[in-house]
């Protein structure tokens, strides 16, 4: 997360390339999740404003609180609707923290 806030532009290329094997597997094993995980992301692709794409200039605090705002968000309206997927993903970082 620091170096995307340093860097946001040139950071992005490294971010989608290491999601790459986990969306494939995705799309193999459980297509509904990958199927949101590809619309969230292409949500987001699609906010940034022309010509602040491919700025590499460093965020600012707000953007740093508007992620995080936006991540508790999204994990509320999840599990709000009763994800399944949302669900188990979260059964499985519990039991990770707890062991």
């Amino acid at each position: 997360m620091q170096r995307f806030a340093e860097r946001p532009y040139s950071t992005w290329r490294t971010i989608e390339l290491q999601l790459t094997p986990s969306l494939s597997r995705l799309r193999n094993n459980r297509p509904s999740v990958h199927q949101k995980l590809k619309s969230l992301l292409d949500d987001t692709y699609s906010r940034f404003e022309s010509g602040t794409d491919t700025q590499d200039h460093p965020l600012s605090g707000e953007f740093l609180i508007g992620y995080h705002t936006l991540r508790k968000k999204l994990w509320e309206d999840a599990k709000m609707t009763k994800d399944p997927d949302i669900i188990e993903i979260e059964e499985s970082l519990t039991e990770e923290t707890e062991s």
